[in-house]
């Protein structure tokens, strides 16, 4: 049996949720990542009220949280106690970590979709992001979703990221990220671990190799804890194109909000 809704029915199956409970119904979408139409029928509302709900708070949630992924300057950095890791002379204008990871998505019907959103690494259509971490372990950083076959060098230009920094600043960044001439237009340097050849491996470069890797596991970390909340989690349906990076914000915001992954003694 199929029921249609008058408009007035619709604002009162809108109505029959409070706003803190369209905000619970936002965050179990979220981590949990039900079907939209259990989650409806939990809550008593139809799917179409369901999804509006869901979009909304999205979209107002990144623009009303957004202050809780601040980029902060070295001078805000140096009133905040770093993980030891970081208080290292090499990384004092250390100001972000970055990396890339890309999302699985459901397969584009057009053969040049297919092909824009194809990635090598995944083998697999993906759509990737460009992230940053502070020193202080919270995201400072996240860049709207791109198609999966763009290059960590292009999404580094594109995403606005370059724009955050400020003379004399330090990034750092897996060897993957050929970035140096990016940077060097923004007068910021590069921290990342040396090209070291075979059979030709000094102490200095190993050292230095083993410094960057240690302090850049964190980031992978928090990469991981992003990608407990299951509505990015698994494939993401192509349906939630136009509202998918302001998820993928929301959720990084909430992981800010989360007790840090390094417990000091």
């Amino acid at each position: 049996m199929v029921c249609f809704y008058t408009p007035l029915q619709k604002r009162k199956q809108l109505a029959k949720l409070t706003a803190k409970e369209q905000f619970v119904f936002t965050l179990v979408r979220l981590r949990r990542n039900p079907s939209l139409e259990m989650l409806c029928d939990i809550f008593g509302i139809t799917t179409g009220t369901g999804s509006r709900i869901f979009i909304t708070w999205i979209l107002f949630l990144e623009k009303e949280l957004g202050f809780l992924l601040p980029f902060s300057t070295k001078e805000e950095l140096k009133e905040i106690s770093k993980p030891n890791c970081f208080k290292k002379d090499c990384f004092k204008n250390l100001r972000a970590i970055i990396d890339c990871t890309e999302f699985y998505i459901e397969k584009p019907g057009k053969p040049s979709s297919q092909r824009s959103t194809y990635s090598q690494y995944k083998s697999s259509n993906t759509f990737k992001l460009l992230i940053s971490m502070s020193p202080i372990l919270h995201f400072n950083f996240v860049s709207k979703l791109y198609s999966g076959s763009i290059s960590d060098k292009e999404i580094v230009n594109v995403s606005g990221f370059l724009e955050k920094l400020n003379p004399g600043d330090a990034v750092m960044a897996d060897k993957g990220f050929n970035i140096q001439d990016l940077l060097a237009l923004h007068n910021t340097a590069l921290i990342a671990p040396p090209m070291m050849r075979k059979n030709n491996v000094s102490a200095r470069a190993s050292t230095a190799t083993r410094r960057v890797a240690t302090s850049r596991v964190h980031i992978e970390r928090m990469i991981r804890q992003l990608k407990l909340f299951n509505f990015i989690r698994g494939v993401i349906p192509l349906s939630c194109k136009p509202y998918v990076s302001s998820v993928v914000t929301v959720c990084a915001i909430l992981v800010n909000l989360q007790p840090s992954i390094i417990k000091e003694k």
